[in-house]
């Protein structure tokens, strides 16, 4: 399953905006993601 989630830097070139947006639309909801217990982010 972790082979098909992307990280936020993947996210952000596939979008081509930058990380902190990435993580601003994860904290706000706006993009749905899973929080690791180390706090890095994936993404489906």
């Amino acid at each position: 399953m972790i082979s098909n989630l992307l990280t936020v830097e993947e996210v952000a070139t596939t979008l081509k905006v930058p990380e902190t947006t990435i993580r601003k639309w994860l904290k706000d909801g706006k993009l749905k993601g899973v929080k690791l217990p180390n706090g890095d982010w994936r993404i489906p």
